[in-house]
């Protein structure tokens, strides 16, 4: 499907290559309808080529600029690849309905293509795969074009356009669970020590010996974000 609709099949090709290579297949799905936010209008470097050993050079301080450099869209620091191979992996796992999959939004800022003011199917529920473009701040303004410089990979979470869009959506209108019917009261303490391990956020927390502390920090978690 992707290469029928792509003007660039040999950026397809790439996209493939590395969906084996880095381990996308065994990515499992989250569960949990999911919305990837990014920009791919920046050259971003994907590899580079060194016709000689650099530490040949490193070791007597002196710096090796690459023979060859390989560049895809990105935000001029991650590759979009690295993005769309896990948003595409689980819509077409949705699509195939396998147990419990979730849907995915693919939000590209920038893009003029299927522009929405939301992301959501209906009021606060997301029940099926789609691509939105979303406005970003280097759109051009008062008929002046932009180099789309001022979008990248550090700016993204300030830009206004993109904060804008979040704010408005972000609020499903949901009310957060109870704290006594939230899902964490119902697990095992095997469970909860399984979480404690595995999960970096937790791991790194002071607290994570406080079993009251991680059972208040995952109260109210649900099938959808809410605020």
């Amino acid at each position: 499907l992707i290469k029928d609709h792509s003007m660039k099949t040999r950026n397809v090709e790439k996209h493939f290559a590395e969906r084996n290579e880095s381990g996308i297949p065994w990515l499992f799905n989250p569960g949990v309808p999911t919305a990837f936010a990014f920009y791919s209008h920046r050259p971003t470097v994907t590899s580079m080529s060194f016709d000689q050993d650099p530490r040949e050079r490193t070791r007597h301080n002196a710096f090796y600029y690459a023979d060859s450099v390989s560049r895809s869209g990105g935000d001029g620091l991650v590759s979009t690849r690295s993005l769309l191979l896990p948003a595409f992996k689980w819509s077409s796992e949705f699509d195939s309905a396998v147990d419990g999959a979730k849907p995915v939004k693919i939000l590209e800022l920038c893009s003029q293509v299927n522009r929405k003011a939301n992301f959501y199917d209906q009021e606060a529920t997301i029940d099926k795969n789609e691509y939105i473009g979303i406005p970003c701040a280097c759109e051009p303004r008062n008929g002046q074009s932009t180099t789309g410089e001022v979008c990248g990979h550090p700016t993204i979470i300030r830009d206004r356009e993109f904060i804008s869009y979040l704010s408005a959506n972000i609020l499903s209108g949901q009310a957060p669970a109870e704290p006594g019917k939230a899902a964490v009261f119902e697990m095992r303490n095997e469970e909860l020590t399984r979480i404690q391990t595995e999960c970096p956020q937790l791991s790194r927390s002071p607290n994570i010996t406080d079993p009251d502390w991680l059972i208040l920090s995952l109260a109210g978690t649900n099938e959808q974000s809410t605020a």
